[in-house]
């Protein structure tokens, strides 16, 4: 039997409960089975394999195999758990996407690839459970970083463990490349990073809103792209190593109350720290040359904050929607007058403010909008 597309590109099969396999690769199998195994040997889930298998309960999977492809399982409604032996590197996206009773995954070590939405709206899973240590788990890559959806897709928050214990607090080694594999992950509170690192990755912890406690390494040089949007930072500290904070690197950390810059950074990325609504005071360090779109935008209580003599481009928005600053609020700056004039400043740098003061060294300027 061989797959047979109709109109709306879904499979049409028989309706029995035998499988075809072909030169190691699970192919079709007969949409009345409820309870499948698959056969030693099998190295491979085609992509749509057991798709729309709706009276599907139960799958063991041989040793052997290595891909579960794309909707493999998409839409097998009434799986409710499922074991992934360790000899698996790849599931494919949408692997196990709207299998609505899914509630517990066990993902054998041997994971190397999971696929883009590889398990979304699977809005029962509770809990993943992982055979390898957090080295392991750090190295799956996520293509592109994109969403997995492994821990947001479900009602409730999905507990992840690790060696059966509940993962909260992690330690990042220096010389591990990771992805977004902790991307979501609502039961993680605290973050370490090991000295040596440079870079902390694309989206690497966004979403984790329950991460209250951050220590970076005074080895980090960049903080990538929305790498801790959305978390439950309340306070930061940036090491004097780090040179820039990419765009949404912060954004939405609405429990963030306070940053210590040290000097080094360079560049504050735009739309770095929107959104940080508790955030009240900033103070950005003196070697600081770029301030991006929006940097702090939506900041509802920032009422203070210090430009340093360094700032050499201020780009649009920055203080949009920041009420405290709105009506006659006050800017230091560490320079005199006559350096502030010589700052490349777009012409709706101060966008949303109304008679904003710059307190130079050497007076004010009275900024109008």
């Amino acid at each position: 039997m061989k797959y047979i597309l109709d109109e709306d590109t879904s499979y049409q099969r028989r309706g029995d409960t035998g499988i075809i396999v072909e030169d190691g690769i699970l192919i079709d199998v007969g949409m009345d089975v409820v309870d499948l195994v698959v056969p030693d040997g099998v190295t491979e889930l085609a992509d749509f394999c057991l798709s729309r298998h709706e009276n599907l309960l139960r799958v063991q999977l041989p040793n052997s195999l290595i891909k579960i492809g794309r909707n493999a399982f998409d839409n097998c409604c009434r799986l409710v758990t499922v074991e992934v032996p360790d000899s698996i590197q790849i599931i494919g996206s949408m692997a196990f996407a709207n299998c609505t009773a899914l509630s517990t995954i066990t993902i054998g070590q041997g994971l190397r690839e999971l696929g883009a939405t590889a398990f979304y709206n699977c809005t029962q899973l509770d809990s993943v459970y992982y055979t390898g240590d957090l080295v392991d788990w750090l190295r799956i890559n996520i293509p592109y970083h994109d969403f997995t959806f492994l821990f947001s897709s479900s009602k409730s928050p999905v507990k992840l463990y690790i060696k059966n214990k509940l993962v909260t607090d992690i330690s990042i080694p220096a010389n591990i490349n990771f992805s977004t594999i902790f991307r979501d992950y609502k039961y993680l509170s605290s973050v370490t990073f090991d000295a040596g690192r440079q870079i902390v990755p694309e989206g690497a912890f966004c979403g984790c809103k329950n991460l209250t406690s951050l220590k970076l390494s005074n080895t980090i040089t960049t903080i990538r792209f929305h790498a801790f949007d959305n978390c439950g930072i309340t306070s930061l500290v940036i090491p004097g190593s780090v040179q820039s904070i990419d765009p949404y690197a912060f954004y939405h950390c609405t429990k963030l109350k306070s940053i210590t810059f040290n000097t080094g950074l360079k560049k504050l990325g735009k739309h770095s720290f929107a959104y940080c609504s508790h955030l009240n005071n900033v103070v950005l360090p003196q070697g600081l040359e770029t301030i991006d779109d929006s940097a702090f935008s939506w900041c509802r209580n920032l009422e203070h904050i210090s430009i340093p003599s360094s700032v050499k481009t201020i780009a649009a928005y920055i203080f949009y929607n920041c009420i405290k600053l709105e009506n006659n609020g006050v800017v230091e700056y560490t320079g005199t007058k006559q350096q502030f004039s010589q700052i490349k400043l777009d012409s709706d740098w101060s966008h949303g403010t109304h008679n904003l003061t710059i307190r130079c060294t050497d007076g004010d300027i009275l900024v109008k909008e």
